[in-house]
């Protein structure tokens, strides 16, 4: 089991950088807006492997349920993990837009009324992915990107600036996950450029049934996207886009995670399948209103409204799958506005509703149960694809391994330096002993000889080791 193991992990430390190879030759180039959450990360693990879109660049807006900071580095390691580390990464605003416009309770700090949608226990939780970050995700080769010399991080491109580039090259298709902020930074800063987009899908609102807002008591009017940013939300509806597809909850609310979905998840063995299963179970197991909440139950197995309103959906996955197969889904075409008060009110903002004045847009009414099955099927058969080359290993596997070679082969952290660099291949150090070495030194590949000195797993970036003392 060891050598076996050993094995695998020489055989991609030699390798080169994991290539993506699952994108159709007619794909359509893509720039995925999202704030990395639970459904998020699967959003984009599907849309990296189902073949339909070319992966441009991801957006990260942070006035949803990620921090600025954590949803870059979830990002940048999940692309490491799906094999595409040459995706752009662009950070948005980092406050919703009503706090720019209305102004800050200074003398509260930097806060305003609607960052209190998504609370500091999520923040926590999703910025640590339940505690799965460092075991599910790879180190990313770009994430913190260090310059050399002076040891500085560098930043992640401004989202606007992002959302520029990749739009003046011929990109106009946008699927957001998450609040519309950095779209609309992108809008008012600029618009020659924003009018250029053609197509945006959005899982954004509810217009026939409740939302799903949680942490606003007062609020049942509102789904998340929203009400995290409802300034963002009614501009953009009512932007100059041609063609703008809401996901909505009226349509979501048909597409639960199912105990058998869960079933099927386990029995795939790629990668990224069993960082979607464990963050989900995890998801589950701390879901605020219970296990059998998380599925829109009650605990005697019954469904309610609230019950639905309260369980975990495949909201985010969904507007990826639609994208993809529109027909899946019942739409209606209306003219809808989204309420926005000044000052913002947060028992109100964020309905969504139909008004001759608003704009016509797109908006999920309803899945078949037919629809709602091929829905999570599809998600199965797309994670257990075969076309990520060379794909790199999660910390824990890298860490294991290290740790049961310093067992075996006798060596360990700390011990004296020598300033030769050797052989990064994993067979000296199984060996104990290279050439390259003085006598009773090995080769640490841990201890990586890179201009930067940056602890980097694995990567054939950065090849020579360093000699430590053997013991």
């Amino acid at each position: 089991m060891h050598l076996l193991l050993v094995v695998a992990v020489v055989a991609w430390m030699g390798a080169e950088a994991a290539v993506n190879t699952c994108a159709n030759e007619d794909a359509i180039p893509l720039i995925l807006d999202i704030d990395p959450n639970i459904d998020d990360v699967l959003s984009l693990a599907y849309l990296a492997k189902e073949g339909s879109f070319e992966l441009r660049a991801v957006i990260v807006t942070s006035t949803g349920f990620s921090n600025p900071s954590a949803g870059v580095e979830i990002v940048y390691r999940e692309l490491e993990l799906l094999g595409l580390t040459d995706v752009d990464v662009g950070i948005g605003p980092f406050y919703p837009t009503s706090c720019e416009i209305f102004g800050f309770d200074e003398d509260n700090g930097r806060f305003c009324d609607q960052m209190r949608v998504v609370n500091r226990e999520d923040h926590w939780r999703i910025d640590n992915l339940y505690g799965i970050k460092n075991t599910r995700l790879p180190y990313s080769s770009n994430f913190p990107a260090f310059e050399d010399g002076d040891g500085t991080a560098s930043v992640p491109m401004d989202a606007v600036e992002i959302y520029k580039r990749h739009v003046d090259d011929g990109v106009t298709f946008i699927i957001t996950n998450g609040p519309l902020t950095s779209l609309l930074a992108f809008m008012t800063t600029y618009p020659d450029s924003f009018a250029m987009i053609e197509t945006v899908y959005s899982m954004l609102g509810n217009v026939d049934v409740v939302g799903n807002v949680y942490t606003l008591v007062g609020n049942d009017v509102a789904e998340f996207n929203v009400a995290a940013d409802s300034v963002a939300a009614a501009a953009i509806v009512n932007s100059t886009i041609p063609e703008i597809r809401l996901v909505t909850l009226d349509g979501t609310n048909f597409v639960p995670v199912t105990r058998e979905m869960f079933a099927a998840l386990a029995d795939v063995e790629t990668l990224e399948a069993e960082f979607i299963l464990d963050l989900t179970e995890k998801a589950r197991d701390n879901w605020f209103s219970g296990v059998d909440g998380f599925y829109g139950e009650l605990p005697n197995g019954t469904k309610t409204e609230q019950s639905i309103a309260d369980g975990y959906f495949l909201w985010d996955p969904l507007a990826a799958i639609l994208a993809t197969q529109p027909d899946l889904a019942t739409w209606s075409y209306d003219a809808l506005l989204v309420t926005t008060t000044v000052p913002v009110d947060l028992d109100s903002d964020g309905a969504v509703f139909r008004d001759s004045v608003g704009k016509i847009v797109y908006w999920t009414t309803n899945l078949t149960e037919a629809s709602a099955e091929f829905v999570r099927d599809d998600i199965v058969a797309v994670l257990n694809k075969s076309c990520i080359v060379d794909q790199p290993l999660p910390l824990n596997t890298m860490n294991s391994v290290y740790e049961m070679l310093a067992t075996e082969y006798g060596y360990v952290e700390g011990s004296a330096w020598v300033p030769n660099t050797c052989d990064s291949d994993l067979t000296v150090v199984t060996e104990a002993t290279s050439t390259t070495c003085p006598a009773g030194y090995v080769c640490d590949t841990r201890r990586r000889t890179t201009s930067n000195r940056r602890l980097r797993f694995g990567y054939a970036t950065a090849q020579a080791g360093t000699c430590v003392k053997s013991v």
